[in-house]
């Protein structure tokens, strides 16, 4: 049988043949791509850090905060992607962001807003807290509490219950260096990053520092909610809501009706964080907040910070780990402006 390949059976193929062989590197491709995709590292819903400007703010030198956050250690070694989105009115996609869990913080505004045929001063934050699933601060740092109890050494402290043990959990001399190491390795099981033994190693490491960290903040932001009872009312930190008081409120008689018992059940808690009251209490601040946060509407425009609140979105229970990143956020804003120039 004559099998020699000769110019004219060459020709010939490429001829008849070229959708075949188009085929498969099309499908080459495609099975490439498919173990790439399948082989790389996968962001959890933890590891990607995001926080909005909402329709009502001007979003003002937003990436000099986004660098300043970076610079300032806010986040831990897992947070590998900080992002920041502005919303607006013709495009508002929060709803659709926050379906698949995308989203940890948004700066908006609490400016009362006549509501007609009502005393009632309406306000944007209060509509969003009702609206979507938000961490009330106490709340934060006892849940937060309740993540570094699970470290607890019980040969230093002894067999304690979390209700019991008080602040334990906040010293991180009392935490157990294996527990650390156990579930570290037991949630990072399937990343990639940590194959080798080194990785490990450094991969322990870096967990045991983001957990000391943590200590360190819990214990700053329940100082700092501690302090703001102590504050006077203009000066506070801390802009408190009892949630549903919108919806009872503003909301449509189906709403009155459906939140009215879960109302009464609510008690009064710190939602935000009050932008312009973040100013150092001597001297000059390092950062103005006033040249990050702006009113949209036009009426405000002079208004700067005022009124601009930064609230926490609950996702716990898809970043049981990272959740409280939040926290870290929270406590860097504080310090970014009360930072005073050196």
């Amino acid at each position: 049988m004559d099998n020699r390949i000769t110019k004219s059976r060459l020709s010939n193929f490429f001829a008849y043949e070229w959708i075949a062989l188009v085929a498969i590197a099309v499908c080459a491709i495609f099975l490439w791509e498919l173990i790439y995709t399948m082989a790389g590292v996968r962001l959890t819903t933890g590891q990607q850090f995001k926080y909005y400007y909402d329709e009502t703010l001007y979003s003002q030198n937003k990436e000099t905060l986004r660098s300043t956050l970076i610079d300032d250690d806010t986040f831990s070694y897992d947070v590998l992607e900080i992002s920041h989105e502005a919303l607006t009115s013709e495009y508002n996609v929060l709803s659709t962001r926050l379906t698949v869990q995308e989203g940890d913080a948004i700066f908006t505004d609490i400016i009362p807003t006549a509501v007609e045929g009502s005393e009632y001063k309406a306000r944007r934050a209060n509509q969003m807290i009702d609206a979507y699933q938000m961490f009330a601060f106490e709340d934060l740092v006892e849940s937060a509490k309740r993540y570094l109890f699970k470290f607890i050494d019980d040969t230093k402290v002894g067999n304690v219950a979390f209700d019991e043990a008080g602040d334990l959990m906040l010293t991180f001399d009392n935490l157990s260096a294996q527990k650390i190491k156990d579930n570290f390795l037991s949630r990072m099981r399937k990343d990639n990053r940590f194959r080798k033994d080194a990785e490990k190693e450094q991969g322990i490491k870096d967990e045991t520092a983001r957990i000391e960290k943590l200590c360190v903040e819990v214990l700053f932001l329940q100082t700092e909610l501690e302090k703001d009872a102590l504050r006077s009312e203009d000066d506070k930190y801390f802009y408190r809501y009892r949630r549903f008081e919108y919806s009872v409120n503003v909301g449509s008689e189906e709403d009155k009706a459906s939140y009215t018992d879960e109302y009464a059940e609510e008690v009064e808690k710190s939602y935000g964080l009050k932008i312009e009251n973040l100013v150092p209490a001597t001297g000059q601040s390092k950062l103005k907040n006033t040249d990050y946060f702006m009113v949209r509407d036009s009426s405000y425009a002079q208004r700067g910070a005022d009124d601009v609140v930064a609230l926490i979105f609950d996702f716990e229970s898809y970043q049981p780990d990272l959740q409280f990143e939040t926290i870290c956020f929270l406590n860097s804003l504080i310090r970014i402006f009360t930072e005073t120039v050196q």
